[in-house]
């Protein structure tokens, strides 16, 4: 079970997550899709990522690329990539 302290935090994740309410910036599709493919939401997640893939479809064919080009830090842009392609709604490659 998890903890109710780490339920806090995932909460307070999901609002803050929420709060970016563009539906067309994908970095704000980004964080809703890490979060709910950490919570467990495939449903979410799916769609979170194919909002991305749909404003910028590049992200489908190099994710790393794409999130490069606003994340300068590499250790932070290869996490992020890590973490998109572990929710497993990318395209194949």
């Amino acid at each position: 079970m998890t903890p109710p302290s780490s339920r806090r935090g995932s909460n307070r994740l999901a609002i803050l997550a929420a709060q970016i309410t563009s539906e067309t910036y994908v970095y704000g599709q980004l964080a809703r899709a890490l979060v709910a493919h950490r919570d467990g939401d495939a449903a979410e997640t799916r769609r979170a990522v194919q909002a991305i893939l749909a404003a910028q479809p590049a992200w489908g064919e190099q994710p790393r690329r794409e999130i490069g080009k606003s994340i300068t830090s590499p250790e932070i842009a290869d996490r992020l990539t890590a973490d998109l392609i572990a929710t497993g709604c990318l395209p194949q490659r």
